[in-house]
């Protein structure tokens, strides 16, 4: 249990991609279809928590390849 306002900060460091995913029952506003891919080294994207199961993502992520 997260308290409305937290972030989540996810870096990709190295090559390749890193899939970020909405659990079952969890929302994931400003991606498409629940998820998304952070494709290219160093980008970043946020993830503030805002209610109950409800996440919105910020940042250079993309449609799940």
């Amino acid at each position: 249990a997260y308290p409305a306002g937290f972030i989540v900060e996810v870096i990709q460091l190295g090559a390749g991609t890193t899939t970020i995913q909405a659990g079952t029952g969890v929302t994931l506003n400003g991606v498409t279809a629940g998820g998304g891919d952070i494709s290219a080294q160093y980008d970043v994207v946020k993830l503030r928590h805002v209610a109950s199961d409800v996440w919105i993502v910020d940042g250079d992520i993309g449609a799940i390849a």
